[in-house]
């Protein structure tokens, strides 16, 4: 919702539409707001209208470490997102950039608490020829002492020869069977073989049951492995991912920086939400400006409603309208989906001084609307066709706001309660769901 101080407020049409419907809907289906905060530039937490069906959202990045601290010993440290790795002592170090191991079988895990699991890793490499070639290992497996072990475990492998060159592959050992290779590249393009550069080079390993993908990104180019396991492999790996290093004494090898992650499944909502950006004495560029904050790009939308014209002074239709226009544009570009809906606002009555300018903003309002293909809501018209046009609807304190009822009050008679009643007049005619009952006779 994008608007003015005429709908963000507990009092405003927006609530009392929530408290109506929350009436005829069943048990079951929540009704509840969150409002825009200016103080905190946020979302202040949702109020409940009516409590609806919620399940939580499960999965998601599980640890994610980027090395910035000194440590002599990792194991037993705290990552940069606040888990604790776990492996056994002695073996890894961060110098506040990158970490590194030292030879040997000693790694570094954490334990996801599920088998499938995406783990992501960017290694900086020296491809100066090593005395002996060079192993670094991600890996998902039974538990994290066996990364570069017996054990069972699926990872994948660089490998950087004593020429300088570098491959890639995907291996498996299964109750400490002799390990298998399942896929393998070399050698990996854009690497520069036999070189003092530092390379990065990125390794995203993908456990889905029995699929395994591997995704090696150099210079921004992806290269793709993909093999699989058996399904009785699946049942015996287990649920810990972490890396390895098995040898590489030259250094070639340092991580800077893993992130690991579960599948994400997310929570529900069995019921109506508005996330209610009006802001008093604001018109819609406030709201242009805010966008990706105020209507982030990865939440999906039903619908955005747009009212505006009471704090556009005496600006012309045609200024405004482009106002309007420039804000739903934008909005559209992150969410072309939404169904966007268009609500003219109450009049202005005597002492206010802009009752003119106002009036034939809502016209071209209604008239962008239509000519948009876009939902419009005719507030405006409903209180100019009362008898007394709408003036005992209006504040008389301030003839722009519309009158008020309490809170949970949507019996009586009010101008909140007018424009309520023309948004769910209009959704009920449109969208022949329920068969909304006026909240009260119009006069």
């Amino acid at each position: 919702m994008a608007g003015d101080s005429t709908l963000n407020d507990g009092n405003a049409p927006p609530r009392k539409a929530l408290l109506r419907l929350g009436q005829l809907t069943q048990s079951g289906v929540g009704m509840q707001d969150q409002q825009w905060s200016t103080s905190t530039n946020a979302y202040a937490a949702p109020t409940v209208v009516k409590s609806g069906t919620t399940t939580p959202s499960v999965g998601g990045t599980v640890l994610t470490d980027n090395f910035n601290r000194v440590a002599a010993e990792l194991v037993g440290s705290t990552t940069s997102g606040g888990q604790v790795w776990a492996g056994a002592t002695g073996g890894w170090s961060s110098d506040g950039t990158v970490t590194t191991a030292n030879s040997g079988i000693s790694s570094l895990g954490f334990h996801c608490g599920t088998k499938s699991i995406t783990s992501t890793a960017q290694y900086n490499i020296v491809t100066t020829s090593p005395a002996a070639s060079s192993q670094a290992r991600l890996a998902v497996g039974t538990t994290q002492a066996n990364f570069a072990g017996g054990g069972s475990y699926v990872w994948a492998q660089l490998l950087l020869s004593t020429a300088g060159a570098l491959s890639v592959s995907v291996w498996k050992r299964i109750s400490g069977t002799p390990q298998t290779e399942l896929i393998s590249k070399t050698p990996v393009t854009g690497v520069t073989s036999n070189t003092a550069t530092i390379q990065p080079i990125t390794l995203k390993l993908d456990i889905a049951i029995q699929a395994v993908t591997l995704t090696m990104t150099v210079n921004g180019a992806n290269q793709v492995l993909t093999t699989s396991v058996t399904e009785a492999d699946t049942g015996i790996l287990g649920t810990f991912s972490g890396v390895a290093m098995p040898a590489n004494a030259s250094g070639s090898f340092k991580l800077d920086n893993i992130t690991m992650a579960t599948r994400f499944t997310a929570g529900t909502y069995t019921g109506l939400e508005i996330w209610n950006a009006a802001v008093g004495g604001t018109g819609l560029s406030y709201q242009k400006d805010r966008l990706a904050t105020m209507y982030p790009t990865a939440t999906k939308f039903d619908w955005l409603l747009v009212s505006g014209g009471h704090n556009f002074g005496t600006q012309t239709p045609e200024a405004f309208i482009a106002d309007v226009d420039a804000f739903i544009t934008a909005f559209r570009a992150a969410h072309p989906e939404t169904l966007i809906v268009v609500s003219s606002q109450n009049p202005q009555l005597a002492p206010a001084t802009t009752i003119t300018a106002h009036a034939r903003r809502q016209a071209a309002l209604r008239d962008y609307a239509m000519g948009k293909g876009f939902e419009y809501l005719p507030v405006f018209e409903a209180f100019t066709n009362q008898p007394d046009g709408g003036a005992s609807l209006v504040n008389p304190a301030d003839s722009i706001h519309p009158t008020v009822s309490t809170t949970t009050d949507i019996t009586t008679w009010c101008g909140n309660l007018l424009w309520t009643a023309v948004w769910l007049n209009v959704i009920a005619s449109r969208r022949q769901t329920v068969v909304i009952a006026p909240i009260t006779a119009l006069p």
